[in-house]
Order: structure tokens, then sequence, then C-alpha cells
């Protein structure tokens, strides 16, 4: 038993890290047990604000921003939860758009700390289930945020799935799912059905759920909100949204038709046609919660909120001359969006490639579509010891679309690398395949940008 509480945010970090490589009960055998009775031992937090919460395989940290940035225009005193993070823990929690700082996060901890203790010898009435996982504590520190500092709203992002999620402890009316494909395949099941099962498990009796899930994936929403007894709104060319573009450019303004209205005149902060899907949502999932509980959200907000939403290392760029384009694109799905990007909104581009993915992604599928598209590539490795180490067989998988493939397993070093690979001031670094690659090479880019409320 720990007799002192944690004295400054680093012994926090060294906290939570240790913690994930301690035994550890499986998400199957343990459930929602867990954070049931965490939340239940912290007086049921989440009980009282507002929560939206936001699954799918890729988008769903976009739409989260959208969502959330909307609420805000509109005037409401509005939270987030997002995973993981680039530079900081505190990125995960947010209030206004800014995260939580150091002396709050460490309040956080400490005051679930002696619960997670008695959790882990099981000393909790009625509780057998050992140790907290990460993302457990970490929802219940947000949730705490949030009662504290006064949060009607919570707009918050699935770690993993949906259905034994930790954040879907929540009293949530309205749930968004983006869309579905393979990817945590070892732990969310080997098809896009069994994935989208795995989504969906988030809905709840008698929602709303915005979805721009497509084919196999949908019918199986689709069956599940009938069984919750849920109205689902779908994003599609006949869906109950509908997204009109205003122009033939793909940065062109667009209009979102929902069942309570129709936004017109829309620019998206965030780039890439792929973000037009995630703004259906969060606009979607905006216009659900006013028609269920009248909440004033006026379309000035809508569009000022899609307009300034910024979510960084998802196709943000930085600096000049060479340019350098961050992009997480960690999964196959999120590979074929930037690809698509580059392809368009950067076309005649050179591309210098710094690629590195955890063992654990389909290294196959996003060496194949990214690097193609590079005149070089230097291979790095995420920071993430345990599931790094795989930086020669991406560059195997590099090799066969690129000629000039070299690894440099330090992300700073890989940086300076692809520099040096620059033929002229119009190229362009892109860096891509991890978000914790996009977060080390952020920090070296901007370490800063969270002290400096640049975020």
């Amino acid at each position: 038993m720990r007799s002192t509480l944690l004295p400054d945010y680093a012994a926090t970090i060294r906290y939570l890290e240790d913690l994930t490589v301690r035994p550890l009960l499986s998400r199957e055998e343990a459930g929602l047990k867990r954070i049931n009775a965490l939340l239940a031992a912290l007086d049921h937090p989440e009980r009282a604000f507002t929560t939206i919460p936001v699954a799918g395989t890729t988008g769903k940290g976009s739409t989260t921003t959208m969502a959330a940035t909307i609420l805000r225009e509109a005037g409401h005193r509005t939270g987030s939860f997002t995973s993981p993070h680039l530079q900081s823990y505190r990125e995960r929690i947010a209030i206004g758009g800014v995260p939580i700082d150091e002396a709050m996060w460490v309040s956080l901890l400490n005051r679930v700390l002696p619960i997670l203790e008695r959790m882990e010898t099981n000393e909790l009435p009625g509780y057998s289930s050992g140790r907290a996982a990460f993302l457990e504590v970490l929802w219940a520190m947000a949730c705490l945020a949030f009662v504290e500092r006064g949060v009607r709203y919570a707009v918050v992002e699935t770690g993993l799935g949906g259905r034994l999620d930790p954040t879907s402890a929540n009293t949530a009316g309205v749930a968004a799912i983006t869309n579905v494909s393979l990817d945590h395949v070892e732990r969310l099941g080997y098809t896009v059905e069994a994935i989208a099962l795995e989504k969906a498990g988030l809905i709840k009796h008698g929602q709303h759920v915005v979805s721009a899930a497509s084919q196999s994936a949908m019918r199986v929403i689709r069956a599940s909100c009938e069984r919750q007894d849920a109205t689902l709104w779908e994003v599609g060319d006949s869906g109950a949204i509908q997204i009109r573009p205003q122009g033939d450019d793909p940065e062109a303004m667009i209009s979102i038709l929902t069942p309570l209205r129709l936004h017109s005149d829309l620019r998206l902060g965030l780039k890439g046609a792929h973000q037009r899907l995630n703004a259906a949502c969060a606009v979607g999932a905006i216009d659900a919660l006013v028609t269920r509980t009248g909440v004033q959200v006026p379309p000035v907000a809508v569009a000022a909120g899609l307009a300034a939403s910024r979510f960084h290392g998802r196709l943000e760029a930085i600096g000049e001359r060479p340019q350098v384009l961050l992009d997480g694109a960690h999964n196959a799905a999120g590979a074929a969006a930037l690809a698509a990007a580059l392809r368009t909104l950067y076309a005649g581009r050179r591309i210098v490639l710094l690629l590195g993915i955890l063992g654990d992604k389909d290294l196959k599928a996003i060496a194949g579509q990214l690097a193609p598209l590079a005149a070089a590539i230097v291979v790095s490795e995420p920071p993430w010891k345990s599931r790094a180490g795989f930086a020669a067989a991406v560059a195997t998988e590099a090799k066969a679309y690129c000629s000039r493939v070299e690894e440099q397993d330090d992300p700073a070093a890989a940086l300076q690398r692809a520099r040096e690979l620059i033929a002229n001031d119009d190229d362009l670094i892109v860096v891509a395949g991890s978000l914790y690659l996009v977060g080390a090479i952020r920090d070296l880019l901007d370490p800063t940008a969270l002290e400096a409320n640049n975020w």
C-alpha cells in the first residue's frame, strides 16, 4: 500500500506507465466491472454532465474535436477526452479546448489513487476484479475534472471498440460511430462485422446514433439500433444525413443536411476530403442533441465550430521550406486517407516520407498506401518500446515501392536525415505511420505548444 501521494507530474507519469506492465484481468473477464466500481467509489461523477461518445476505426478524434468546438462556439462549457496523446498525457483531458495543467492532473490522480490501491488488493466491498486498467484510470480522472470545472457537455473519443471501453460508463443520449474497418483485429475481431459489433456495443436503449459506416458494418449497426430501440441517422447519399459539395475543389464549402435542419456554406478547418464524413457525423451528433434536449446551438455556431476546428497530427503542416506534414495514418484506412490527400492537396510536390509503424499494425497495408508516393523514405521507430522494433520489416515493405529507403531508429536523427534528403525548398517531409512518432516529431518542431496554449 502506498503511504504517500504522488508529489508531481513526473511521478504520476511513472505511476501510470508502470501500471500498464502489471498483471491485469482480461477485458472479457472484467467487462465494465472495474470502471463501474471505480466511478461508484467516486460517487459517480460521470452522471453530472452530458456525454457524447464517438467511436470508429478512423476519424473519431477529428469528429470529437469538431463536435466539441461547435458546442464551445455555442457558448457551452465543454470538455473533451481523446487518445492517444501526441506530446503530453494532459492533452487527453481538455476543457474549453485547452489541456488541463500539471497541477490539476496531479490532483486528479491523487484523488483516484486510494481507490486504485483498494481495487488492486480487492478490498472494495463486493469487488474482485483486481487493478484498474490505464484508460479506466484516465476516464475517471476526466470525469472528476469535468465536474470540478463545471463542464456541461463532454465529447468523448472511445479508446478501443465500444462495448467494453471504459468511456461506455456514461449516461449518453447521443452517440456517433464514424466508420468501421480492420484494426486491432486481435482484440476486436478479424472481420469488419465483428469489429462493428464491438463498436456498436456502446449503443444504449433509446439513444440517437449517428454513423458514417458502410455496407456490412452499417448493417450490424442498424441491427444493434433496432435491438436497443435507438434512432439511427445514417450519413450517405440517401441517408438521414447528407453531404452536398458546393464546388469541385476538395477544400470547397459544403452543405450538411440533417433531419433537423440544413447547414449551408460550411468550410472545414481540418484538411482532406475524408473530413467531410467526420464533419457530417459531428454535425449530426450536435443536431441529435438539439433534437433530444432542446439545447441551443444556432447554425452560426455550427459553421464557426467547423471552421475553427484544429486537430494536431492530422494533416497538420508545420514550417516552410521545407514544410513538414504530420499525419498519424496509423492503420490502413488512415493511410488511404492520407494518400488521397497527398494526391489532391499536395499534387506535384516531391515527398520525403518519415515512416514509423508499431508492430501490431498492418505494416504491409500502410506502407503500400504511402511508400509509392515518396521519392525517398526514412524508416524510424515510434517511441513505444514494447510495440516498436519493426523498422526493418517496415523498410522491407517500403522497398517494394521506393528505391531509396533508409533506416534511422531515433526520431530526432530520422528527422535530420529526412531534411538532408530534401532536394529543393518545395519538397514536403511527411511524417506518418504512428501517432506516437508524430508526437515525438511534433515535440521537436514545437516543444512548447501546450504551455503556450497553442493547442
